[in-house]
């Protein structure tokens, strides 16, 4: 019998397709192979792999959908952060994917600009003695109280007062082209010591007297790493000397004090003496502290996240605990910088804190209603498994500013965070796939796709490998000698 034409073309296209699909590994082929049953199926197995083709080329551009055998059908939302949130299903979500629990920030409580009155003075900066002079920019203290906006902390002084040891050397370090753009030179004074002058401890260190406060509303004082022989006698006396002068002054209504590497402080004895501030009858002024580390002019600020605590609710041990809890972190680390008191035979190191971020700490807390007669200890956490570090980096993702930051982290922080987890799982002790994080369920899912994607591979071969054989067969029979005749061959 003499093939026709049409016969030969069929069969030739039956080879060409045969060796495409032999020669071809990727899964669009294997997801469209099947196996015909006669000849009239080849038609519409090529009209398939034609469809097949154009669809799987849509999806070139998505890498991950191929490489996971994801299928455009499917809406794969449940492993994005806060997707649970977005879809309302608060009984659903999971307190560890971070980004469900934190709330869309609010506008931070502050405190009234007739609380913290129009002048501010600032001691302990700008000192020709300091052992941190020309590693710290003394003009970041002023910028920032300069800042109204300030991350909505309401700092909005008319007068901000340096008190210096020495004016002319002060007036070459603030007087600058940013401090004339930015308006501090149009509130600016500056205050030197004189000899009313309070010399507050041994080394010398100088603090204004109660006359030298008169028509100052808020103090604001550094007392940083002194490098005398006692150190911590030193710096005991100058927080006595701080509060003892601001009690004596008839104007000032707030006192802010960022104490510098606590390994130096007998901390009890100096929160003892904050506290009176407004312990005595008659005489209410409002104190902030800010404690922390050595400090590091070298680190910028949100270098890293940080952990808090509050020194009146913490007690001696639980401090200690916390501050080795520090030195090696844990996953629950909420680290705190305490050093025991001068008796205690046990000397606990503190951590070093960003110059910068210290200050910033202290101004946005002295802006803050939740910064009112609160001490607060800042450790920098750089253990990414640890819960503070998580909660402050998604606080930071989220959009909060420093001062919403600080609110959350004050008032809510890392032990209501840890209760919500707790609470979570309570509620839900029969549902082990609602107690996993959303890296572990998206670790799971690429498990189980991968696991799918390579069954229906291995399918999809057997069946290509039998449309193979089937073709080749069907090729076999038609080109054999015995009906071809020997025209066709030529």
């Amino acid at each position: 019998m003499r093939p026709t034409s049409s016969s030969t073309s069929a069969a030739a296209l039956a080879l060409i397709s045969a060796a495409a699909v032999a020669s071809s590994s990727s899964s669009e082929h294997f997801a469209s192979a099947f196996v015909p049953t006669s000849p009239s199926q080849n038609s519409a197995f090529f009209s398939r792999a034609s469809t097949t083709s154009q669809s799987q080329s849509k999806s070139q551009s998505d890498p991950t959908k191929l490489c996971f055998g994801m299928n455009d059908n499917v809406a794969d939302d449940s492993f994005s952060i806060g997707s649970n949130k977005k879809k309302g299903n608060k009984g659903a979500i999971n307190p560890e994917n971070i980004q469900s629990y934190i709330t869309e920030p609010s506008e931070s409580r502050i405190r009234p600009a007739s609380e913290l009155g129009d002048t501010v003075l600032v001691s302990g900066f700008v000192n020709p003695a300091s052992p941190t002079l020309g590693r710290d920019s003394d003009q970041t203290i002023f910028d920032l109280l300069n800042d109204p906006s300030h991350d909505s902390s309401g700092l909005d002084f008319d007068r901000i007062v340096a008190f210096v040891p020495d004016s002319s050397f002060a007036k070459k370090r603030l007087v600058s082209r940013t401090s004339r753009y930015s308006g501090l030179l149009n509130k600016l004074s500056f205050l030197e010591a004189d000899g009313t002058t309070t010399t507050s401890s041994s080394d010398g260190s100088l603090l204004p007297s109660s006359e030298q406060l008169e028509g100052v509303t808020t103090w604001v004082a550094r007392v940083e790493e002194s490098s005398s022989a006692d150190p911590i006698r030193t710096n005991l006396d100058a927080i006595e000397t701080i509060v003892r002068n601001a009690k004596a002054s008839s104007s000032v209504r707030n006192v802010a004090l960022l104490l510098c590497d606590v390994s130096t402080l007998n901390m009890e004895a100096a929160l003892d003496a904050v506290k009176t501030l407004s312990d005595d009858e008659g005489k209410d002024i409002t104190y902030t502290v800010v404690a922390v580390g050595k400090t590091d002019g070298d680190v910028p600020e949100a270098t890293l996240p940080y952990s808090v605590c509050d020194l009146f609710a913490a007690s001696p041990p639980e401090a200690q605990e916390e501050a080795t809890t520090t030195t090696t972190p844990a996953p629950g680390d909420t680290g705190l910088p305490y050093a025991a008191s001068s008796s205690s035979s046990s000397s606990i190191a503190a951590s070093t804190y960003s110059r910068e971020e210290s200050l910033r700490l202290l101004t946005t807390c002295l802006g803050l209603d939740c910064g009112r007669n609160r001490a607060l200890a800042f450790t920098a956490v750089d253990n990414v498994n640890a819960t503070t570090y998580k909660l402050v980096k998604g606080l930071r993702e989220a959009g909060y500013t420093w001062s919403q930051e600080l609110e959350h982290m004050v008032e809510d922080g890392v032990e209501n965070y840890e209760k919500a987890i707790a609470d979570f799982k309570a509620a839900h002790p029969d549902d082990p796939s609602l107690m996993m994080t959303s890296d572990e369920k998206l670790q799971e899912a690429i498990a189980e796709a991968m696991n799918r994607q390579e069954a229906e591979n291995e399918e999809a071969l057997k069946r290509m490998e039998a449309k193979t054989a089937y073709l080749n067969s069907e090729f076999v029979l038609e080109m054999s000698e015995d009906s071809i005749t020997a025209p066709d061959w030529a």
